[in-house]
């Protein structure tokens, strides 16, 4: 008589000897040191680079009195700004438009590319 062979003999889980992290108090608390050391020395320089920007804020253009006369025209309007501190390089203006949304279909469909790219227009 032939024997036959199972071609699937049993799979029987093995626990192997293996390394496994075992968190101690002395280890816990170094990763903690360890951890809080990495972001104090990230929380530093960028505690430092804020500080040095200069915020000047210019009132609401409405109130001015050179831009109420030319508010709702094509004219330009200058405004004058006084810097009180010394202003490091590079300069950046921000700006901000209230009731002004530029999803608006009016505003996507009137968009001139050339304008935009800084090219004349005309």
């Amino acid at each position: 008589m032939e024997q036959q062979v199972d071609p699937q003999p049993e799979k029987v889980n093995v626990m192997l000897k293996c390394w496994r992290p075992q968190p101690t108090v002395v280890s816990t608390v170094v990763q903690s040191c360890i951890v809080g050391w990495v972001l104090i020395a990230t929380a530093i320089p960028i505690f430092l680079a804020s500080s040095s920007v200069v915020q000047i804020t210019v009132p609401d253009y409405d109130m001015l009195q050179q831009c109420s006369s030319v508010l709702h025209t094509t004219t330009p309007c200058n405004i004058t700004v006084q810097l009180t501190k010394t202003m490091g390089k590079p300069v950046y203006l921000l700006y901000e438009i209230d009731n002004f949304y530029q999803n608006y279909k009016r505003y996507f469909n009137s968009k001139d590319n050339y304008q935009l790219a800084g090219k004349s227009c005309g």
